[in-house]
């Protein structure tokens, strides 16, 4: 298990040494390895807050707990808890052309496709989000790891002004937020140059999610466990015996 406070010791350095202003900006998905991983809370207004997990995509396993900072954690509260809000993880790499979406489904992967067309526009919203963050923090310190809060209708970097929560596709099954007492489950998409066709999105690192845990203040990653084919058929063939049986009363 790794509680990842690296970026809290970076800035507590700073602090030691005097330095004042802007946190050190979140990698976008132009940099080699792609961009760090953002996090974004959103309460029922529509306003949003991100927190920069400090961590490119490769890195990202399970047993991960990311740290939430104060700002963040007041954002959850103000809103009434984490039922009141939801959150969603991307990152990606606008080079390589890969991206690492969330959603609130466990059949995600199975049940959506992405146009190949659609790269832009994935390229756009990561990227977008990552400059308006860094340019646009409302409160921004030496210690601060959120960006934000950003209040609805002043446009991006608010999560949903700017489109980010679907990829800026206007398309609802895009979504990747889930509500804050729900996991989130993490998935991977690999566009290539083709401009047709429609590209499969496939479980995170083998299946990955996320939950957030305010007993603690984390954001922890854990691994999707498979129900076992043994224990699956059990069940099937549990409910065959109950269809044969009611078959039976009625006759």
């Amino acid at each position: 298990m790794r509680v990842l406070t690296k970026k809290l010791a970076i800035a507590s350095a700073l602090a030691l040494l005097g330095a004042t202003g802007a946190q050190a900006s979140i990698l976008s998905g132009t940099a080699p390895g792609g961009s760090e991983a953002v996090a974004t809370f959103v309460n029922a207004n529509g306003d949003s807050i991100s927190l920069d997990l400090g961590e490119q995509v490769a890195a990202i396993e399970a047993g991960d707990n990311y740290v939430l900072d104060a700002a963040v954690l007041n954002f959850i509260s103000a809103a009434g808890g984490a039922a009141n809000v939801t959150f969603g993880i991307i990152a990606g790499s606008s080079t390589a052309r890969s991206y690492l979406t969330s959603s609130a489904s466990t059949t995600f992967a199975d049940d959506v496709q992405v146009a190949e067309s659609a790269k832009s526009l994935w390229a756009s919203s990561l990227n977008g989000l990552i400059q308006n963050l860094n340019q646009g923090d409302a409160t921004s310190t030496a210690t601060n790891l959120s960006y934000g809060p950003f209040l609805a209708g002043s446009g991006s970097p608010n999560y949903l002004d700017g489109l980010h929560d679907n990829w800026q596709s206007g398309d609802f099954q895009f979504s990747n937020l889930a509500t804050g007492t729900d996991p989130l489950y993490l998935y991977a998409v690999q566009f290539t140059s083709a401009t047709i066709g429609l590209r499969n999105f496939t479980a995170f690192k083998d299946g990955l999610f996320a939950t957030l845990n305010l007993t603690s203040n984390q954001l922890q990653v854990g691994p999707v466990v498979p129900v076992p084919a043994a224990l699956w058929l059990f069940g099937s063939a549990i409910g065959l015996l109950g269809v044969i049986r009611r078959r039976a009363v009625v006759a």
